[in-house]
């Protein structure tokens, strides 16, 4: 798409007492020097070469003095460390609390690998690239607030919602076990939802999308490619002009995968030149929701508060004494032996086998009315559903992959099916996957 689309449509006038303004920047997080690629665990050597550029945008929003900072990036993820750290000096620089500060991750597997601290990463990656990768982001990033914050316009903020055929269940039943595979009639968030920041005469500044959906289309190439996000944001560019900032959030993906890469009932690994058509389907349906009647409806904003909540979650204790680990080390499968390695390592350094996992849960209103919720790791989307349900009547922008990912997150129905997306006890060494009820702890978490 060549033409320029005009979707400035007016805004209506912003009530008195809203007194909204925001500030908006990007900054390029293309890595300026050779890294490890993230999201695969085969994948372990440098990138060959950049694809696309990587991007973080970064919206503050202020009302009546009160201060919101979203930062949205093309990462794998936010490694969980610095993420505290990078959020306490952002809202430094933003004029306001930690808790305001909301990172979220598109998480393509066609970024740099952020994380070093597990093991796992530890003994299989270039981690010295990741520690640098991660200091020189720091100041991209930080860099990007502060001319954020020094750009501030009165304006207004709106809201709406579609339908998406991007993505699709990735959580396949075959011969009695979970597989990763297309899916095509399991559950699947199709929601397209919207968000638009317009200035005084009502044109608009800055556009983004919330999708769950995998950033994988292009699978474990080792070029640096920020998947079908960076695409929808190259074609938003193309469409809209450079006066528009298009922005993506990542949603409760944990268990979507993008439809294009489905090939029967396995999936297939895009051509780089192929991300373009899909960011242009993503466009497509975006403008279908500015163009209908009442497409956006504009957020008053209320009280503008952030909090943050670590939710502790039960594991099952199946492995839990060295007795276990030996047994496991000699019987069992060959995939379980880095699990009992480690924590036999573990044990002899006089650690215990953790049992409980601290889960981040942020929660950010905008009024007495709308939420915006950020999770700690890769939603899935039946837990993803049930709190966004337990807010009701109240609405929530409901993201994951927020200020770091402890793992994949499935609610009680998932974990009973099992599957790929349980494992995560095995690289973070706990004794055993979640314990049914991991929705209802992270929905008693939000802040209400």
């Amino acid at each position: 798409m060549t033409s320029k689309t005009k979707a400035q449509r007016p805004a209506a006038a912003t009530p008195a007492d809203a007194n909204l303004r925001f500030g908006i920047a990007r900054a390029d997080i293309t890595p300026p020097f050779p890294t490890t690629m993230g999201g695969y665990g085969a994948r372990q050597d440098h990138f060959d070469r950049v694809n696309d550029p990587l991007s973080a945008e970064v919206l503050i929003l202020e009302n009546n003095g009160a201060r919101l900072v979203i930062v949205a990036a093309d990462l794998i993820t936010f490694e969980d460390e610095q993420a505290v750290d990078l959020r306490r000096q952002i809202a430094e620089i933003a004029k306001t609390s930690a808790e305001c500060v909301l990172l979220n991750a598109s998480h393509t597997h066609g970024g740099p690998e952020t994380r070093d601290k597990a093991v796992y990463f530890r003994s299989s990656r270039d981690t010295g690239a990741s520690i640098r990768y991660r200091q020189w982001l720091q100041q991209q990033l930080l860099d990007a607030v502060a001319q954020a914050a020094q750009n501030l316009t009165p304006g207004s903020l709106w809201l709406g919602c579609g339908k998406t055929a991007v993505n699709m269940n990735r959580r396949l039943e075959r011969n009695g076990e979970i597989v990763n595979a297309p899916n095509p009639d399991g559950p699947v968030d199709d929601r397209l939802q919207v968000l638009a920041l317009r200035n005084q005469e009502g044109q608009i500044r800055a556009l983004g999308i919330r999708l769950s959906c995998h950033p994988v289309a292009t699978g474990a190439q080792h070029l640096i490619t920020a998947d079908f996000p960076g695409a929808f944001k190259k074609a938003c560019a193309d469409a809209l002009g450079a006066d528009v900032m298009p922005f993506f959030l990542q949603g409760a993906g944990g268990d979507m995968r993008p439809a294009a890469a489905s090939a029967g009932d396995r999936w297939r690994q895009l051509d780089h030149a192929e991300l373009p058509a899909v960011g242009r389907q993503l466009l497509h349906e975006t403008l279908a929701v500015l163009h209908q009647p009442h497409g956006l409806e504009q957020i008053i904003p209320g009280a503008f508060r952030g909090a943050y909540v670590e939710a502790e979650a039960p594991c099952e204790r199946l492995y839990t004494t060295r007795e276990d680990f030996v047994k496991l080390q000699q019987d069992g499968p060959s995939h379980y032996t880095f699990y009992p390695t480690h924590a036999l390592a573990r044990l002899d350094a006089g650690l215990a086998i953790p049992d409980r996992v601290k889960i981040g849960v942020q929660t950010l209103w905008l009024n007495d009315d709308l939420a915006i919720i950020g999770i700690q790791g890769e939603v899935l989307i039946g837990l993803g559903e049930y709190v966004e349900k337990s807010l009701l009547p109240k609405k929530a922008l409901l993201l994951g992959y927020c200020n770091g990912c402890v793992s994949y997150l499935p609610d009680s129905h998932e974990v009973k099916r099992g599957g790929y997306e349980q494992m995560g006890y095995l690289y973070h060494i706990w004794t055993g996957p979640y314990k049914p009820g991991l929705e209802k702890i992270i929905a008693k978490a939000v802040t209400p």
